[in-house]
């Protein structure tokens, strides 16, 4: 799965082997520009330019996941914190909302007007959170 940027110069892509789950960030050629620090899947991420974005990042991921397969057919779900990564060298990563009551498994990230909107896959509720970036 690949979530481009709005230029469609950049993309996360998800890759998983025996070895490994990895989100990486690529170019459009898929010339690897930096492995993200972070496990989640695409459809809970939105790239804002073409070298950051936002990403709902489970708190936990139980031994045994197949990713992204237990997350696309319902399977399972998460108890997701929200970020901001940045990749300018190194990658940077910013808390921007851990939920303290109720859980959610974000989707359908968008970005707009200083907050950050997502469907939460437990009550099929739109949640939308201020941001300061």
């Amino acid at each position: 799965d690949i979530k481009w940027s709005p230029s469609v110069t950049s993309a996360i892509m998800f890759t998983n082997s025996r070895e490994e789950n990895r989100l990486a960030l690529t170019n459009h050629t898929g010339t690897l520009i930096a492995v993200l620090p972070f496990q989640t899947v695409p459809e809970k991420c939105i790239v804002v330019s073409d070298s950051s974005g936002y990403c709902a990042v489970p708190q936990f991921i139980p031994e045994g996941t197949l990713l992204p397969d237990d997350f696309l057919t319902g399977k399972i779900k998460f108890s997701d914190r929200i970020i901001y990564w940045e990749v300018s060298g190194s990658v940077s990563i910013t808390e921007v909302y851990t939920p303290e009551s109720v859980p959610i498994d974000a989707i359908g990230l968008s970005v707009s007007d200083k907050k950050i909107r997502f469907i939460n896959r437990y009550d099929k509720k739109v949640y939308e959170i201020q941001i300061q970036n």
